[in-house]
């Protein structure tokens, strides 16, 4: 079975298949039904299913049947009950790297990579809703760099995909932010360096009741120019008590020599304010922002990339 991914595969007691083959008969409509109506939390027809050929019983109501004639590595998979598999999350980006574009490829791969998910036919949350992280950017990249997949369709932009995914991000919001500014400029980025997500201040024992608690963590953080990014999703009012407990982490980040600049989702929505935002983050980071050839191009490029960055959280539905 390909879709969709198993999330909080530990909590659900799923494991890693060692080794399964999908095999050259699928399941009947009934088994299916059957499925759906025991995992209702997982499954909703029509189910894609992996076969090995293409003798086998094509697409119904029930199923859309794939075809995969290739090998495939261990951790392809997930068993989430006897006899029944998943694809795995890594599995599921190679998949889709035949399907929809790389930049919503990379979106996902942040949202799979990352402790929020998306809703897939329904299932798995709304906007922002917290889960385990299903992968990691390195189990991505390992499983993508096995020598059995060398070839096969959309490997070679997989490959490159996870190359430009960051891990840890908490939100899809914080995702189209690191990526609008970090993402090469030939796919219409700013090309700055990438951050470490959701990263980790700890705060010294002295300053800790300034600050009203032992850490903070960022959004995005450049920990080696001691430069971060918040984003602040602005709803409805903060409150004193909120403003106080920011002006308080503020001031002990500052008193740490961290400077964090806050961005907020009008601004991230605006591509004037995003550019100005930028290039204040290329300052901060001592970076000189050089763009080779038409700068027109470039902004094609850019304009491209926001639509499909800022309009791509419910690619699933």
């Amino acid at each position: 079975m390909v879709h969709p991914v198993a999330r909080d595969s530990s909590t659900l007691g799923l494991r890693q298949a060692r080794a399964t083959t999908p095999g050259p008969s699928l399941p009947n409509d009934s088994e299916l039904r059957d499925a759906c109506r025991k995992m209702p939390y997982m499954l909703t027809a029509p189910i894609d299913l992996l076969s090995t050929t293409k003798r086998s019983h094509g697409s119904t109501s029930m199923r859309t049947r794939h075809v995969w004639s290739g090998p495939l590595p261990r951790g392809s998979f997930v068993q989430i009950s006897p006899g029944m598999h998943v694809a795995s999350p890594e599995f599921l980006f190679l998949q889709l790297a035949q399907r929809i574009s790389p930049q919503r490829l990379t979106l996902l791969g942040y949202e799979l990579c990352g402790s929020y998910c998306m809703p897939v036919r329904g299932h798995h949350g709304t906007d922002g809703s917290t889960c385990l992280q299903a992968t990691s950017v390195t189990r991505l990249s390992e499983y993508l760099a096995r020598h059995e997949l060398d070839g096969c369709h959309g490997i070679n932009v997989a490959r490159q995909v996870a190359s430009n995914v960051v891990g840890f991000s908490n939100s899809p919001r914080e995702s189209a932010m690191v990526m609008l500014l970090c993402l090469p400029k030939k796919l219409g980025g700013y090309g700055l360096p990438r951050p470490r997500m959701n990263a980790v201040v700890y705060i010294p024992q002295h300053l800790r009741a300034i600050a009203g608690r032992a850490w903070f963590s960022i959004d995005a953080l450049w920990r080696d120019r001691r430069f971060g990014v918040e984003y602040d999703g602005g709803v409805g009012h903060r409150g004193e008590s909120n403003i106080a407990r920011d002006y308080s982490r503020a001031n002990a980040l500052l008193a740490l020599g961290y400077n964090v600049e806050t961005i907020s989702n009008a601004q991230i929505s605006d591509e004037r304010s995003f550019d100005l935002f930028a290039h204040q983050v290329a300052r901060s980071l001592g970076v000189r922002l050089r763009f080779e050839g038409s700068r027109e191009a470039w902004r094609s490029k850019n304009r491209a990339l926001r639509g499909e960055v800022l309009s791509a959280h419910r690619w699933g539905n």
